[in-house]
């Protein structure tokens, strides 16, 4: 037996409009495009709405007339949905192999040893599986390491002939087809780095992999550098199994409408604080420091233009939402200022480190270890029932119709794998 370890990377086609497809089947084959916050520009499309000509990043107010002329499907974001389907995928995936990363919301990496051959039948058993339990197609590329797995999905995506599944085995192989893939394709070649490879001449990924190493890490960094050796067949990036903790948390949606008064304002910045300081809690961190930040539309070049922010110290580390919201309300009116059009106002936790670690600081007021667990009871009773379940009693909630400075979302889907009352019902 010649079993070898090798990498599976399983990429989702078109992953935002294929989940809106998926639990509205109406929509297959349909020119769907999904906007990005605020629903200001297209950020994916269907093969259907590629066809047609729309680009990545297109302003959606330029081609709203295929829209009310009925040639083209639009919804605002639902990362709810996404991160649902995301999920269901890496189980699936898990099914399969044990060992799985998860790269990004429609991506991740497997690895396994075995044959070659056998690596591809499991391969094609995980996309037949997706596609029947989820209706999504994916893509699935075959190596010796991830950046040439990627560049096999490459392949396998736009290759009808492989059926969406394509190896790389054979050196000779792997040459050609990196003879083929273009550097501004390659994963971590960024615009900058694309222009640089450009202007010595250097197009496509073969030619990148024959250069100096010396050349390569001066001029595309030590990220660079592990790129040119994964695509040599050498492992230098293995599987990430744990989600690293983020080393930073910020919130801030833009506004759905201008905003002037601080009253509002303060609203909007309690209801980031609140987000941050769960998604704080959910990887066990504190924060020690905090930066709070207000801007106007920069894009509105015809209004004056304003922008301020402060970082400071938090009187200690914490997760606590009553800590956060007390001291960015004291910041925000310090750098509010009247007379503008304000765009945005945000959030952002740093110096975080673990929960079970405390550094105290003399002369200053202390934490209150019972006021953490009773965040974390909150939150496992908000994720579960919802987010107006409980509430601290001297603050109960008046009943008020959702603000509408809330991010724009007027084609709004719903999410009915994860929201009972959206539930798909059999006509």
């Amino acid at each position: 037996m010649n079993e070898e370890v090798w990498k599976i990377h399983v990429d989702v086609n078109n992953f935002y409009p294929s989940c809106h497809v998926s639990v509205n089947p109406a929509l297959r084959g349909k020119a769907v495009a999904v906007l990005s916050n605020n629903d200001g520009n297209v950020i994916s499309r269907s093969v259907a709405a590629k066809a047609m000509g729309i680009p990545m990043g297109a302003v959606f107010h330029e081609i709203k007339h295929l829209v009310t002329s009925g040639k083209l499907i639009v919804f605002s974001s639902k990362y709810q949905l996404y991160g649902d389907f995301s999920t269901r995928v890496m189980n699936i995936l898990r099914r399969f192999i044990p060992a799985v990363e998860l790269y990004s919301i429609d991506e991740g990496f497997g690895e396994i040893k075995a044959e070659l051959k056998e690596v591809i039948e499991l391969a094609r058993k995980v996309k037949d599986t997706i596609f029947r339990w989820l209706r999504l197609h994916v893509s699935i590329g075959i190596a010796k390491t991830k950046s040439l797995a990627k560049v096999a999905t490459y392949i396998a995506k736009r290759r009808e002939e492989y059926d969406g599944v394509f190896a790389l085995g054979e050196t000779d192989q792997t040459n050609d087809v990196l003879r083929e893939i273009k550097v501004g394709d390659l994963w971590g070649i960024g615009y900058s780095g694309e222009k640089k490879l450009n202007s010595i001449g250097v197009e496509n990924a073969f030619q990148l992999i024959g250069l100096p190493d010396g050349w390569i890490q001066k001029n595309l960094t030590v990220q660079g550098l592990r790129l040119a050796y994964e695509l040599r067949g050498e492992v230098c990036k293995p599987l990430q199994l744990e989600i690293k903790p983020k080393k930073a948390i910020m919130v801030a949606p833009s506004f759905g409408r201008v905003v002037t008064d601080l009253e509002t304002m303060t609203k909007a910045l309690k209801r980031h604080v609140i987000k941050a300081g769960e998604k704080l809690r959910h990887q066990h961190s504190k924060a020690a420091l905090m930066t709070v930040f207000i801007n106007t539309n920069r894009f509105a070049k015809h209004k004056p233009q304003y922008c301020n922010s402060l970082t400071f110290s938090l009187p200690f580390a914490t997760n606590e939402n009553e800590v956060l919201f007390r001291c960015a309300a004291s910041v925000l009116g310090h750098l509010y200022t009247p007379g503008y059009d304000y765009h945005k106002v945000g959030v952002m936790l740093s110096g975080l480190s673990t929960d079970t670690s405390q550094q105290l600081k003399l002369f200053v007021e202390t934490p209150d270890p019972r006021r953490s667990r009773l965040e974390k009871a909150f939150d496992r009773l908000r994720l579960k029932f919802g987010r107006d379940l409980v509430f601290y009693a001297d603050r109960i909630p008046v009943k008020e119709p959702e603000p509408d400075w809330l991010t724009k979302q007027q084609y709004k889907s719903e999410a009915p794998t994860t929201n009972w009352k959206e539930i798909l019902k059999a006509a």
